[in-house]
């Protein structure tokens, strides 16, 4: 009896043990896969709590329950018949820092992969084309860098690709269209160049903004695009004509072109009435002439900015009429005449802005009059000397403002009329006359010569420990449309704002109290030649960085470059606690092993998120080294420039704001 009871705990040992081992046994080349993925990533970059740290390779991945080792990051496929396969990576924004392995591709099963918000930086490796049932693929807020892998037009299950937010450039591959199964695409805040090519037939929304895209929109590109709901492209360098195809795409709903170079819209009234186009976005551009009502046609038009462009002539009154409307910014343009009454009739609720303008008449009790008009004198230029008279516009010059064409040059507006304004010559300069009233914005001067590494101090630039940024620190206490002689601003704002230095008296009280401030630095250490270096990108700058970058003895003056570049981490909001640093040995080797005075940085701050005091203990202690902070290095090859840095002559103050400039 004994011998029985013993066989029969043996056989349920035994039968359990099979049991488990089919549950849990996950193929060895994914197995492989994850431990190469694993060991790819900065060891000090995995935070105890994160996911990653739950990765323990002595127990089966694709175990369960998940009690203590791969908690989370993994979701698995199992059946009773076949080894477990891993079908989910989807990683916990823990600020991972590392490359992609290429192993990762073994895991043929995979639908999903998101490694967003994190710190994975290099390219993108070729061989992800091997993953034919990837499905969503997501490395968002990386600091991923090289070109777009032309081989991912191989995933011909993928329906959702985002690697915006990171640092890739080039152009996008030519073989785009080939994601047949393709629904959202989003590259936005890139660097990428070239334009458009022709994209996936299912594509539901392409978002693109923030790179330097060039050229004009090409319809071969979106040809057969009859599911595109979503365009947001704004902040590139798109030029020229958008030509009238573009909003007749049959299921377009929202269009972003802000902040862009297009100089001429056209636009032909719907030929499906029941189009869903809802917002449209053409502010900052470089439209002219003037406005039809051929948007008004658009029966779900909701909202319609047009800011800041070269818009002239009246406002046709049919958008008064169109009830759909809720939201109108036609301001800082040259349109003239009364804007139309039903906008203050109380009927509608419309809000926007019809300011900086040269309308007449516009009622300052309403919220789309509160900004003022241009003055006089710039409206007289802009108009050749003599104001449009648009009460005694002709028949035929309102038929031509009705044209399919939104907006046309003065010349071909003259050539259309055949009968025009007796004025028309001075209502309507031609396309040489006139001033341009837009100003160039440059970071490069004198053929490339000269390099602004200061940044330019905006609302959304981020400000320390803030998730809103900056926020208003500009405001115009003195308005000359309000009857002031001049102009006059007021601006409050943190020292250590922006592109700034600091001052002894920053981290010493005693040197505060002596007045060791900002009019006591060197000017002599603050302009001369100076190194620029690329740091290594997946750490800190350590004393072993700090020793791995080999500078030489007698350069007085170096500027870092860190990883904080690669992720534009100072053109994002809110504050990032995970830029990179000086740690306080790096920062003591620096002080002992180097001549160095000039201390320059690409974030808010030289020292680490982990000790922020000691390094600016360490420099700052002897009173001889100087930090500027918050430089901007984008786009500059490594090597010896003269640099130049002028803070303002703030007595009392342990910093200043300072423009520096690096020359060739």
């Amino acid at each position: 009896m004994p011998n029985l009871f013993f066989l029969l705990l043996l056989f349920l040992h035994l039968s359990l043990s099979s049991l488990i081992l089919v549950q849990s046994s996950t193929l060895p080349s994914d197995i492989s896969a994850l431990q190469a993925f694993k060991s790819s990533i900065k060891p000090t970059s995995i935070p105890f709590y994160s996911c990653l740290a739950s990765w323990n390779f002595t127990s089966d991945p694709c175990s369960s329950p998940h009690i203590t080792h791969f908690t989370c990051g993994l979701t698995c496929s199992t059946t009773s018949a076949a080894a477990a396969r891993i079908t989910q990576l989807t990683l916990d924004p823990a600020a991972y820092s590392g490359t992609l392995s290429p192993l990762i591709s073994k895991l043929t099963q995979l639908t999903i992969l998101d490694l967003s918000d994190n710190n994975f930086f290099g390219p993108i490796p070729s061989s992800l084309s091997s993953l034919p049932n990837l499905q969503i693929f997501t490395l968002r807020s990386n600091s991923f860098s090289g070109s777009v892998p032309p081989s991912i037009s191989n995933l011909k299950s993928l329906q959702s690709l985002d690697f915006s937010r990171n640092s890739l450039s080039g152009s996008l591959p030519n073989t785009l269209n080939s994601l047949t199964s393709l629904r959202r695409l989003d590259i936005s805040y890139n660097k990428i160049t070239g334009s458009i090519p022709k994209l996936p037939l299912n594509l539901l929304e392409l978002a693109l903004k923030a790179n330097s895209l060039s050229g004009s929109l090409n319809k071969f590109s979106f040809d057969g695009l009859t599911q595109l709901e979503v365009v947001e492209l704004s902040e590139n360098s798109i030029s020229g004509t958008l030509q009238s195809w573009f909003f007749l795409l049959p299921s377009l709903q929202q269009v972003d072109l802000a902040n862009n170079n297009l100089t001429l819209v056209e636009i032909w009234k719907p030929i499906n009435p029941n189009t869903d186009l809802i917002a449209v976005d053409l502010s900052f551009n470089a439209i002219g002439s003037y406005l039809s009502t051929n948007f008004s046609a658009y029966p779900l038009l909701s909202s319609l900015s047009m800011r800041y462009n070269r818009l002239r002539g009246p406002i046709p009154w049919e958008f008064s009429k169109k009830q759909s409307l809720k939201r109108l910014f036609l301001d800082g343009n040259f349109l003239n005449g009364t804007p139309p009454k039903g906008f203050f009739s109380g009927v509608t609720s419309l809000s926007g802005s019809l300011g900086d303008n040269c309308l007449q008449s516009c009622p300052i009790a309403s919220q789309l009059c509160s900004k003022s008009q241009k003055p006089t004198s710039i409206c007289r230029r802009v108009y050749g000397g003599k104001p449009i008279k648009t009460k005694s516009l002709s028949k035929s010059l309102i038929a031509a403002m009705k044209s399919p064409w939104i907006l046309l040059t003065c010349s071909e507006f003259l050539t259309i009329l055949t009968v025009a304004l007796a004025s028309s010559d001075a209502a309507c300069p031609s396309a040489n006359g006139g001033e341009d009233l837009k100003p160039q914005r440059r970071e490069v001067y004198d053929g490339g010569r000269i390099f602004d590494i200061s940044h330019r101090l905006r609302p959304d630039m981020p400000a320390w420990g803030s998730k809103d940024g900056l926020g208003q620190f500009l405001w115009l206490s003195e308005s000359m449309k309000n009857g002031s002689y001049t102009n006059n601003s007021e601006m409050k704002l943190p020292i250590h704002t922006g592109t700034h230095v600091d001052a002894p008296g920053h981290v010493s009280d005693r040197y505060f109290d002596a007045g060791f401030d900002a009019d006591s630095l060197d000017l002599g250490l603050l302009n001369g030649p100076a190194l620029l270096v690329d740091v290594p990108r997946d750490e800190n700058i350590t004393a072993e960085v700090m020793k791995s970058l080999h500078i030489p003895m007698g350069v007085r003056r170096v500027l870092f470059r860190t990883l904080n570049t690669d992720r534009r981490l100072m053109w994002k909001k809110e504050f990032d606690t995970s830029y990179v640093g000086f740690t306080k040995d790096g920062a003591q080797w620096l002080v002992e092993n180097t001549d160095i005075k000039l201390v320059g940085v690409d974030y808010l701050t030289v020292a680490a998120y982990t000790d922020l005091l000691s390094p600016h203990l360490v420099f700052l202690e002897g009173r001889d080294i100087i930090i500027v902070e918050c430089l901007k290095l984008d786009d500059i090859q490594v090597g010896i420039y003269s640099v130049h840095c002028l803070p303002l002559r703030l007595l009392g103050a342990e910093g200043s704001p300072t423009r520096c400039i690096l020359i060739k």
